[in-house]
């Protein structure tokens, strides 16, 4: 198992997520079809 806990010996994990931004036009058009998938 994963230790989940931190102990003051423990040091700091810098934890990066990638964005990539896009304009609204193109997300609704991403957007849509997963929409329509789900419903």
């Amino acid at each position: 198992l994963f230790k989940m806990s931190c102990t003051s010996n423990d040091t700091s994990i810098n934890i990066t997520i990638p964005i990539v931004m896009i304009p609204k036009s193109a997300g609704d058009a991403i957007r849509q079809p997963l929409v329509a998938g789900q419903a």
